[in-house]
């Protein structure tokens, strides 16, 4: 299993949203059991702070679940656990990910090939090639 957010993994078909409201585009399945209360985010978005934030976390949702029945009811080893934060370090599925790892279900984040960026460069007399 990995996490990764929307943007990143939107289209693969083993995305499983874990985010409290899921974007309108977004069409895979939703593991509400997972995300935070909406009170948690509304306290984060006030600036409760990330430790608070992931005491919250751990106590009201991921102490009351069992990883292994939770893994099962995911039912895709393959899964794709999204959400929206870009920044794995301060979102929640980094702490979901943590709480797969230490009960034997390891669990990271899932990389992306890089895009190519492709350059212009100068070759003289107002021209330009494309490089790769």
């Amino acid at each position: 299993m990995k996490t990764s957010y929307f943007s990143k993994a939107s289209g693969d078909l083993h995305a499983v949203s874990i985010s409290r409201i899921k974007p309108k585009w977004f069409v895979g399945p939703e593991y509400l059991t997972l995300a935070p209360t909406f009170r948690m985010l509304a306290d984060l978005k006030k600036g409760m702070g990330w430790a608070h934030y992931v005491e919250q976390f751990r106590g009201e949702i991921l102490d009351n679940l069992d990883p292994k029945t939770v893994y099962e009811e995911i039912g895709d080893p393959d899964a794709i656990l999204l959400c929206y934060e870009a920044n794995d370090k301060m979102c929640h599925r980094s702490l979901v990910a943590e709480w797969f790892t230490a009960a034997g279900i390891p669990v990271s984040e899932k990389v992306f090939p890089r895009k190519e960026k492709h350059k212009m460069r100068d070759i003289g007399a107002d021209q330009k090639k494309l490089i790769f």
